[in-house]
């Protein structure tokens, strides 16, 4: 029985290195020295005769093993925290972690406010974010992140909770000097003769895209290709080039005065912009309250943008 105890006692330390990948990420997620987090892994591979962390060259990663009991250690962490959290939990006095994901247009333009009024009323609370990646779906499936404020394509949330926010679609983004602004339909073809600007986020996020730039072949080989809708904004400011997004990204960071969104794409799948999260985080009261508080400022945000 007390070989048990100490077992399950490992349990925030092994999600901890299951979801950092790293003994010194986990020890300052934990709040203990390196040598420590050192000691708990030694004992947490003789447990489970597993090494845990694999190296190869310069890079660590998560056994086989490990990765297989990954969602399983997320649920039992968050089962105990819902079970002992929901009986008195606080938001003034909370001390709930937060690991999300979201893009970097509702990081910088409404999340990190959204945080910083949070801490007003949950002090106690902390997060951490993740930029969008194509594993993002997996990694809320697996429990490495606790909650999305993402566009999501159809089907693929399936397994997971979610609340929609806004519908979504991808629509062409141009400055209101581009020859084509005043355009009431768009045929893709028409803007062949036109620099071609596409972000690393709309790559990752979006077989639909990949489809249309195997189509076009002057979408197959953009004049830029750049990491952030920021960068592509300047690009496309001072010139005759164009871009895709969301109308969810353009209405986050008001561009309604100097650029202007053509009509959704053809063929363009049904995007939903959500909140998202792992059922086991269903009926946390903390995880409850955290989703009440976002979903609230979201829908106020979009709809002042509207």
């Amino acid at each position: 029985m007390a070989s048990n105890r100490l077992k399950m006692s490992l349990l925030p330390a092994l999600q901890a290195i299951l979801d950092t990948g790293s003994v010194t990420r986990a020890a300052d997620q934990m709040h203990v020295t390196q040598s420590t987090m050192s000691r708990t892994l030694s004992q947490l591979r003789e447990t489970l005769n597993d090494p845990i962390l694999i190296r190869e060259g310069n890079h660590i990663f998560l056994s086989e093993k490990a990765r297989q009991v990954q969602p399983l250690v997320s649920k039992l962490m968050a089962d105990s925290e819902t079970l002992f959290e929901n009986q008195y939990f606080d938001p003034a006095t909370s001390e709930h972690h937060f690991r999300i994901g979201t893009g970097s247009v509702i990081l910088e333009n409404f999340l990190i406010q959204a945080l910083i009024e949070l801490k007003q009323v949950a002090p106690g609370v902390t997060s951490s974010v993740s930029l969008p990646c194509e594993n993002m779906i997996s990694s809320m499936e697996s429990g490495e992140l606790d909650l999305g404020v993402i566009v999501t394509l159809p089907d693929t949330t399936e397994s997971l909770c979610k609340e929609v926010v806004a519908a979504a679609s991808f629509n062409v983004l141009m400055h209101k000097t581009h020859p084509m602004s005043g355009c009431e339909t768009l045929d893709l073809t028409e803007m062949e003769k036109y620099p071609f600007v596409i972000t690393q986020a709309v790559i990752a996020a979006s077989p639909y895209i990949n489809g249309l730039r195997e189509q076009y072949e002057f979408l197959r080989n953009p004049w830029l290709k750049l990491p952030s809708l920021q960068a592509a904004l300047k690009a496309i400011r001072s010139n005759d080039a164009f871009t895709i997004v969301t109308n969810v990204e353009y209405l986050a960071m008001d561009l309604f005065g100097d650029y202007v969104l053509l009509p959704t794409l053809a063929d363009s799948p049904p995007l939903k912009f959500e909140l998202v999260w792992p059922e086991h985080w269903q009926f946390n009261q903390a995880h409850q309250w955290m989703r009440g508080f976002l979903l609230s400022r979201l829908q106020s945000f979009f709809e002042k943008g509207e």
